[in-house]
């Protein structure tokens, strides 16, 4: 099995607050259905004993089942057969399936980059389209202030946080999105959107 679902309950006890284990699972589809009973369930890579990625809600599950199908290594469609017995889905896949340390970092990379909760934030509206439509950044030159900050704020805490990396890719985002935000404010272009934004980095 190559991954390990462990299941949490007080995830939002506060400070002081702790985390109670209620399940451990190699299934993915089992963790599926046990994460409506949970807080969070962090997913472990069983060959580098590092943990991977965290399931907080259905979005989040959409995500990792999405890294699991683009990999090969979960396939809800197709049974995994082998010597024509059906192998239980939390099984370890061939290794040219499985995938590498390499390929679960960049998955991490893209997906915080472009964070599934930041997507429909409201209606069709992504979180920085929606705030951009606020009445207090209306005015151009104080929305791009906020835009500089988080810029800013991603250069700043380089080596603080996470891989420098993904910062300079969060950094990216908005600082092309201030660019064509410009564009649109001044010079008669079309409005960005988050979508356009990573639609145009990813062609890069």
């Amino acid at each position: 099995m190559r991954y390990t679902y462990d299941g949490f309950l007080g995830v939002d006890t506060g400070p002081g607050g702790s985390l109670q284990r209620t399940f451990t699972t190699t299934s993915f589809e089992e963790a599926e259905k046990e994460h409506f009973n949970v807080d969070l369930i962090i997913v472990t890579d069983n060959l580098s004993k590092k943990q991977v990625f965290k399931i907080r809600d259905d979005d989040d599950v959409l995500a990792w089942r999405t890294v699991l199908e683009r990999s090969a290594a979960w396939n809800p469609v197709k049974d995994l057969l082998t010597d024509h017995v059906k192998r239980d889905p939390g099984d370890t896949p061939p290794e040219s399936l499985q995938l590498t340390d390499e390929e679960i970092a960049a998955t991490n990379i893209a997906l915080a980059v472009d964070p599934v909760h930041y997507k429909a934030y409201i209606d069709e509206y992504q979180w920085i389209d929606a705030m951009s439509r606020l009445p207090r950044y209306q005015d151009p030159n104080i929305f791009i202030g906020a835009l500089e900050l988080q810029v800013r704020k991603y250069l700043d805490r380089m080596g603080q946080k996470d891989s420098d990396y993904q910062e300079l890719g969060k950094a990216t985002f908005y600082l092309e999105y201030w660019r064509q935000y410009v564009g649109w404010a001044f010079h008669a272009k079309p409005r960005p959107t988050a979508e356009s934004v990573h639609a145009k980095l990813s062609r890069e």
